[in-house]
């Protein structure tokens, strides 16, 4: 295990604690040359010294800052009744943008916190001409800023309050530093302080135990005994994600004079170790192998590289989370270890701060050497990019649905298996896409014969995942993914467009994680639901995913010139299916030969065709129909699938079925498709309106302005799909945010 920190704290350096004496005297002279203030108050922490700051400058209001940091460090602003006012990052080295906080000042202002992140110091010149020309506090957050510089200034000598930490890169068993020019802002932070209770000895005698044990993790007996104490000790804490006000309370104590002794008595060490982090860290960088990475960098810091940050080339958590179970501690933005992300404190205008935010990491800065040749190693062979997703395949449709998905993961380098049944074009799809595949077995006809085949199907399906080891499976409402994912212990990601599959999605939601549907799907699934603005055609069928080829039009025979409208008869023999008819035989003869009148007309079947409709046969390639769909002037038949893909092309679209579902009801309102139930009489009408429709050369370009209003409110969905995924479970929890903006996926 490479530790993300290591304190270099043994035995002879606590025996040099113990026998300090004065540390009190000699620490306050160091920093007071450090920073050039005349006043310095020691404190357990540099959280309690930030909170003592606020409440010592006698007034609350906005304080300035940067959301680009761990989400404890705003606590204090919080907690001493302030507001924050977040403010993008620069594009160099990260920190607080001056230009950005000057448009921001209000009258409700009071203060400025400048966080030097990873030890990069914030334009502190910039800043403090800001706070004197709006009359503002200027407190520097130097948790990270010890040993840099900027313009060959010390961090905590250009604010009017300087907050720095005794652990971090100063190594000592714990304490904190608030230094002031104003005696009076002085006195009340420590009259203050005094009010707060002490440390307890069992803390303290914790705190010596894992600063020792954290100098030795690299044995593994001593990695294991560390980790037994850091969990039992953060058991009770607060959940990732979660802002609480014990987190600081905690901290709000007296300081422990042991804590300025062990800094005291190790400061030449400390110098030394300061220095050595600052060289280290060059080297890891510049070794390091990481594509489409980028760093901190400003000519004009010296930075202390307290904490060594990277923005890498794709979304941070899968990588620290590999890196993690690699041997190497990293971390995201948060506090906690084995946290790996940690959620957005800012959602407002900063393109800086959104570009960084999911790409950060956080490297080990001890044993920098060690860092690079063992990050190399692991990069090298990809093991964060290596990921397995199943993908299970219920009807050719799905194949449509998720081929894009797995094309843009596959980029990515992940891994991924189809499992389809033997259903229809299904297969010949998955070979026409060249997509690795594996058989379940045949479909039954007839619903006993479903329900008797459900055992195998499920056994089979569960010896293929066991052998593929996918980390997440994904399915269009199938018990199968959803009795694999759980006793494999997978997340299932399951999405549904059909109302009517009722019995089936009680047999298959109680083994998902997620339900994705619609916006406009009708039913409610309860928590699991998720909603997106799209359809699942939309997949594919997206202007960014689909380039209609008109070499289409020779396969069909089709002149220059000569319309054609496409006829599809399904057998009606899906679960989703049951109890449900379409056009019986004399009608579809009838339809066809009025509408081949005007169009040339092509049939699409699930089953055989009768000899008086067998020439009308369409024969081309399955995974051509959508290049023939998208050039039609028409589309008559009983798919759901298809009328709906017809609207998303803008393809006149007539669709048979007594069943109404959220989707087609939406492109009816659009005015881009038109249902007819089954009876005599909707048949009879049906027939009518595509005989009209065939009649009318210019119907379809009618449709051009209403398929555009369609488009501009849809998304992406293999966009949103391939974000959902890759981000998974964080996607989810972000959706459940009130007003989730989908506007990334248009």
């Amino acid at each position: 295990m490479i530790p993300y920190y290591n304190p270099y704290f043994g035995l002879t350096d606590l025996l040099k604690t113990f026998l300090c004496v004065n540390a009190e005297a000699e620490l306050e002279e160091k920093f007071r040359q450090l920073t050039g203030k005349k006043y310095i108050l020691f404190t357990a922490s540099c959280r309690s010294a930030l909170y003592l700051a606020y409440k010592a400058i006698g007034k609350t209001g906005l304080v300035h800052t940067s959301p680009l940091t761990c989400q404890v460090a705003i606590l204090p602003i919080w907690a001493s009744g302030n507001e924050t006012s977040f403010q993008d990052v620069k594009a160099d080295d990260w920190t607080l943008d001056p230009e950005e906080v000057k448009k921001a000042i209000t009258r409700d202002s009071i203060a400025i916190q400048a966080i030097h992140l990873g030890g990069f110091p914030c334009d502190m010149p910039a800043l403090r001409a800001i706070a004197d020309e709006n009359n503002l506090v200027l407190i520097e957050d130097c948790a990270q800023g010890f040993g840099a510089s900027i313009d060959g200034v010390p961090t905590g000598v250009l604010g009017d309050i300087a907050c720095f930490t005794l652990t971090k890169n100063l190594y000592s068993l714990g304490g904190g530093v608030l230094a002031t020019d104003n005696r009076q802002w002085f006195q009340a932070a420590k009259e203050h302080q005094e009010s707060f209770p002490k440390v307890s000895w069992l803390r303290l005698v914790f705190r010596v135990l894992i600063t020792l044990l954290s100098s030795y993790r690299h044995l593994s007996v001593v990695e294991k005994l560390y980790q037994f104490l850091k969990n039992a000790s953060t058991s009770s804490k607060s959940k990732a994600g979660e802002v609480r006000e014990d987190v600081l309370n905690k901290e709000l104590k007296q300081v422990p004079r042991l804590y300025l002794k062990s800094c005291a008595a190790r400061w030449d060490k400390i110098q030394k170790l300061v220095k050595i982090n600052k060289e280290t860290a060059k080297e890891t960088l510049s070794a390091l192998k990481l594509e489409g990475a980028i760093r901190q960098h400003n000519p004009r810091t010296e930075p202390s590289y307290t904490k060594l940050f990277l923005a890498l080339g794709q979304d941070s958590p899968r990588f620290i989370e590999t890196l993690n179970n690699n041997g190497v501690e990293a971390m995201h933005l948060e506090h906690k270890h084995k946290v790996y992300y940690q959620e957005k404190l800012f959602d407002g205008e900063a393109e800086n701060y959104h570009r960084l935010h999911d790409r950060v990491v956080s490297l080990p800065g001890a044993a920098a050497t060690k860092v690079s040749d063992r990050l190399n190693h692991i990069i090298g062979r990809k093991r964060f990019e290596l990921k397995k997703i199943l993908i299970e395949i219920g009807h050719p449709a799905h194949v449509h649905h998720f081929k894009n998905l797995y094309w843009e993961l596959e980029k990515r380098g992940w891994q991924g298996l189809f499992v389809t049944k033997d259903k229809e074009c299904a297969v010949d799809l998955l070979k026409a896409y060249n997509l690795p595949y594996a058989v379940l077995g045949t479909t039954k006809q007839g619903i006993a014969a479903k329900l008797l085949s459900l055992p195998g199907f499920a056994y089979k399906m569960f010896t293929i995942a066991r052998e593929f080891k996918p980390d997440i499976f994904i399915s269009r409402v199938s018990p199968l993914s959803g009795w694999s994912s759980r006793l494999l212990m997978k997340p299932h990601i399951t999405f549904t467009d059909t109302e009517n599959v009722k019995k089936m999605d009680l047999i298959s939601e109680p083994f998902a994680d997620v339900v994705l549907t619609s916006d406009v799907y009708q039913r409610e699934h309860g928590k699991k639901q998720l909603r997106y603005p799209g359809y699942h055609e939309l997949a594919y069928l997206h202007p960014n995913r689909f380039t209609p080829d008109p070499s289409v039009l020779s396969l069909l025979g089709i002149q220059e010139g000569e319309r054609y409208a496409i006829v599809r008869f399904v057998a009606w023999t899906a679960h989703h299916d049951v109890g449900l008819t379409g056009m019986n035989l004399e009608n579809k003869i009838k339809l066809v030969n009025l509408l081949s009148k005007h169009l040339k007309v092509f049939i699409s079947s699930e089953g055989e065709l009768p000899p008086e409709l067998a020439q009308y046969k369409i024969k081309i390639p399955a995974e051509r129909m959508h290049d023939a769909l998208y050039y039609a002037h028409l589309f008559v038949g009983e798919s759901a699938t298809m009328a709906s893909e017809c609207a998303v092309f803008g393809t006149p679209a007539l669709y048979m079925n007594s069943v109404r579902f959220g989707s087609t009801d939406d492109q009816i309102k659009f005015g881009l498709l038109e249902q007819f139930s089954s009876s005599p009489e909707d048949q009879e009408a049906m027939i009518n309106r595509a005989v009209e429709i065939g009649a009318d050369a210019a119907y379809k370009m009618s449709l051009v302005e209403k398929q555009r209003k369609m488009l501009a409110c849809k998304m992406d969905v293999t966009a949103f799909m391939l974000w959902f995924v890759e981000n998974y479970p964080r996607s989810r929890d972000q959706m459940r945010k009130r007003g989730f903006d989908f506007g990334a996926f248009r």
